[in-house]
């Protein structure tokens, strides 16, 4: 079923890119929560390494 002149492989390609944002900025969240400040910049480094190298799906 089209939407708006959108297929449905984009729009759940559109959900899987926004979801997987939502769960990096709640994996963020949880980490900072309840840590010192001065710590924090660590972790959002260490997190940002983490998402970076994890394995990612191939696109065609």
């Amino acid at each position: 079923m089209a939407l708006l002149g959108e297929s449905a492989s984009t729009w759940w390609l559109g959900g899987i890119v926004v979801g997987s944002l939502l769960i990096r900025l709640l994996a963020l969240v949880v980490a900072l929560r309840g840590t010192v400040p001065a710590e924090r910049p660590a972790i959002i480094r260490a997190l940002g390494e983490l998402f970076r190298f994890a394995p990612r799906r191939k696109t065609r």
